[in-house]
This record gives C-alpha cells, structure tokens and sequence, in this order.
C-alpha cells in the first residue's frame, strides 16, 4: 500500500493569526480537494542537520568504526542504526529509523548513543568536532 505524501505549508504565527508564506499555493490545494473532511495539524518545522554535522559523523565517526571493524561505512553506518535506532512497532516487528529523520537534538542523542558504544565495545576514542 503506498503512502500519501501531502504538501507542507510554511508560516509564522503573529498576535494568534497564521501568516502564510505561500498563501496562493495552500487556497489553490485547498481548493483541488474539492468537499472533503480534514485535519490540520500545526508544528514548529524540524531543524534538519547541517553539513558540518554530517561531514562529521561520516568523516570521522563512522570512518573511525569502519577502519576498526573492517566494515564499509555503509555497513557501519547500518549497524550504528541497528543498535540505537530501533523502534519496536508491534510484538512481532521492528523498524529502523533513518538518521534524516532525526532532528538536530535526536541526532546529537544518537551520536553520543555511537561514540559511547565505540569507546566501551570497541576501544576507539572518537573525537568531538571542536578537536578535530
């Protein structure tokens, strides 16, 4: 079964009214769904990742665990996930969450999640960014 994808729709509130970024394109989609039932659902927008923080968790990190395990960095990257990124969705199944996904606070929980684990299960002291 495939999933939905719904459009995104940018604001700021301002004295409790919405002030939309793009308001001809939300009352043009509005306007397409015809009479329908909906629900919205207002949230402050995820602060993905930077570059500098994926450079670092591939080009350090993951490079460190790689060149100690003799995995790719693909395989550590999935192993990484595999141990701190598993969420149970049923008695019976599990899933992975993608590192995109994460916000930046989850991702700087999951990181240390990683370093932790390379410094007591594999002895590697992986360095914090303002070392490098």
């Amino acid at each position: 079964m495939a999933t939905k994808i719904y459009p995104n729709f940018f604001g700021e509130v301002k004295d409790g009214i919405i002030i939309w970024e793009k308001p001809q394109q939300r009352d043009y989609y509005l306007k397409s769904l015809g009479t329908k039932r909906l629900v919205e659902l207002l949230k402050p927008p995820r602060k993905p990742r930077s570059n500098n923080e994926n450079s670092y968790y591939w080009g350090v990190v993951i490079e460190l665990i790689s060149q100690e395990t003799g995995m790719t960095p693909d395989e550590s990257h999935e192993a990484m996930k595999l141990l701190f990124l598993k969420k149970r969705v049923s008695e019976k199944l599990w899933t992975i969450k993608s590192t995109a996904t994460l916000n930046t606070l989850e991702f700087e929980e999951y990181l240390e999640n990683v370093k932790r684990f390379a410094s007591l299960e594999l002895n590697i002291i992986i360095p914090d960014p303002n070392e490098l």
